[in-house]
């Protein structure tokens, strides 16, 4: 009966999490940052006589431009290599697609011989991979599109980060006390 009971308990668990993911994520990611900008404000706590709060406030701050700074030039540089492939696209294309017809031509010229469902597997359709580039280039706007719920993710995230890290103290002392 314990087994059941703890094997119910985890399923319950791992649904709520499942469902309040979107709303919990923000505040883990807060904890862990918390975690690693930590030591250094604890440095310049200790080292300048700044309070807690001032001090977490600079850390998190350099913390999170160095972040910005690096995922902007991550980027901007992803930016420039895909305005770079763009121009090549329609020589890629056209080599792909000759190479492609070359090869759909020795595969029909091979299995030609096959008894009907073995030869369909084996037949190039330019329809499909046509819907699967669409797909992609779905995929890539709704990735776009979720930009909105990223940035409010990193202001959830700094602002509990700030709180979890200058209320350190008191917080682990609430955990302790339940």
């Amino acid at each position: 009966f314990g087994e059941s009971a703890s094997g119910v308990q985890v399923t319950g668990v791992a649904v709520v999490l499942v469902y309040a993911w979107p709303y919990v994520a923000p505040f883990l990611f807060a904890i862990f940052l918390a975690a690693v900008i930590d030591p250094y404000v604890h440095r310049l706590h200790t080292a300048t006589g700044l309070r807690r709060g001032p001090a977490v406030l600079i850390v998190l701050s350099v913390f999170l431009v160095l972040c910005l700074g690096g995922l902007t030039l991550v980027i901007a540089n992803l930016i420039v290599e895909l305005e770079r492939l763009l121009v090549h696209v329609p020589d890629y294309s056209a080599l792909v697609t000759a190479r492609v017809d070359a090869v759909a031509a020795k595969m029909r010229q091979l299995f030609a011989g096959l008894p009907q469902p073995l030869n369909d597997v084996f037949r190039f359709d330019s329809e499909e991979a046509a819907r699967a580039v669409t797909s992609v280039v779905r995929n890539a706007v709704g990735g776009l599109k979720a930009a909105p719920q990223a940035v409010f993710f990193i202001i959830v995230s700094g602002l509990a980060t700030y709180f979890v890290s200058r209320d350190r103290h008191v917080l682990w002392g609430a955990v302790l006390n339940i």
